[in-house]
């Protein structure tokens, strides 16, 4: 049976992409032998699986998306409004020179690596670095040219991948807890500010005590290392995509001086936001120049 983990010289095209909006719906258990991204922008839904004579359940709010192996049992179920990006991906070997056999693509990426390493049927993912940017830009190429006919389309296809595999430490694995799931979804949508634990509490209707035990228990650290975690990986995010300075940065999301962002920023990456944003530049300069060069050859 064909698995994530078993690919070695192919790649993947597109086998469908679409964006719906539903208002209800109940799809029938079905399995299919592509990988299937369901990500979810607005409202939410629930996805139930079944693998082997074990069911799942999780539900998914905005700007948490699934990420499904080939051959596993699953159904959407959506009973209030919800907006969902779906991408179905399927082995081939596609005729571009960014196209990357798929264990190169692993070989190249420490985090792609990691998340194989983990990976098991399906995972549930909170996007904190841009997975639906990467969508929406793959879903934009599509409707230019021929599907899969584009070498904009392959590459970013490749940067999906290594997007998705970093957000592998911050899995939900949410098995119907709803205050849990609820908590996320508060985190998530305020990140971009200064995020208070009573705050979030009250969010969900429980006390500060429980919200504490109930981080510990589902994901195996504490609320506050989680949102520091996020708030590290949309500062990254910013760092590297961005111009804004340092301090900016440090106030857009919440910290309450210079100090406090840096200090967290090292603790969490090993390093300072300035080394960090040198990296990044050293890292672009080296990929663009890296394909530059690789174009050239293919002309001559």
């Amino acid at each position: 049976m064909l698995k994530l983990n078993t690919l070695n010289e192919q790649n993947f095209k597109i086998q469908s992409f679409y964006t719906k909006e539903y208002s209800s719906f109940d799809m029938p258990l079905h399995a299919h032998n592509y990988i299937e991204i369901m990500y979810v922008t607005k409202g939410k839904c629930k996805i139930t699986l079944q693998i082997g004579d074990k069911t799942a359940e999780t539900v998914l709010y905005a700007r948490q998306f699934i990420f499904i192996d080939f051959d596993v049992y699953h159904k959407l179920t959506v009973d209030s409004p919800a907006t969902i990006m779906n991408i179905e991906l399927k082995p081939a070997i596609m005729p571009f020179p960014c196209c990357l056999p798929f264990k190169d693509l692993k070989s190249s990426s420490q985090d792609l690596t990691q998340f194989l390493k983990n990976f098991r049927d399906y995972v549930v993912l909170e996007d904190v670095v841009g997975v639906s940017k990467i969508m929406r830009q793959i879903y934009a190429e599509n409707m230019k040219v021929a599907a899969n006919n584009d070498i904009v389309t392959q590459s970013l296809l490749n940067v999906l991948f290594v997007y998705i595999a970093r957000c592998r430490d911050i899995p939900l694995f949410s098995y119907g807890n709803s205050h849990y799931n609820k908590a996320i979804q508060y985190i998530t949508s305020h990140i971009d500010s200064a995020v208070n634990i009573g705050a979030i509490a009250s969010y969900v209707g429980v006390s500060k005590a429980h919200l504490h035990r109930l981080f510990k228990e589902r994901s195996g650290e504490t609320i506050v290392n989680y949102i520091n975690h996020l708030k590290i990986e949309r500062a990254k995010k910013l760092i590297g995509n961005t111009d804004m300075s340092l301090i900016d940065i440090a106030v857009t999301l919440g910290y309450q001086n210079r100090q406090s962002f840096f200090y967290s920023f090292r603790k969490e990456t090993g390093m300072s936001p300035q080394t960090f944003r040198k990296s990044i530049q050293k890292q672009y300069f080296t990929i663009y120049n890296g394909f530059y060069q690789q174009s050239f050859k293919k002309e001559d």
